[in-house]
């Protein structure tokens, strides 16, 4: 919940409002550092795989060629919350989750 307003994954990532994250990617993106920029998003309840990657997937679809790397995964944290983990990453990647740091089970 932010601002008294509740939001999944999808929303959250899709939201090109106040209550969406594309306004401080943008902000992020002019910085003038490279591979040093990150958004770490607490969760007060694990959304769990499946809402996570789609989230993810919308953001990729809607905001392309901005992109989201995540290097957490909600199967690592209890029901409770969720701690995701994610490098600003643009241009073309094609699954926009580094692998060789958080591997995705299944």
């Amino acid at each position: 919940m932010q601002g008294g307003t509740s939001y999944n994954p999808r929303s959250y990532f899709t939201d090109d409002n106040s209550g969406g994250l594309t306004k401080d990617l943008d902000k992020l993106s002019r910085l003038p550092i490279a591979d040093s920029k990150w958004f770490l998003i607490l969760v007060t309840r694990n959304p769990g795989e499946d809402d996570w990657q789609g989230g993810l997937t919308a953001f990729h679809e809607k905001f392309a060629p901005r992109g989201l790397a995540a290097h957490s995964q909600p199967s690592q944290f209890p029901e409770s919350y969720f701690l995701g983990l994610l490098k600003v990453a643009g241009g073309d990647i094609a699954s926009r989750n580094d692998s060789a740091a958080m591997p995705l089970s299944g």
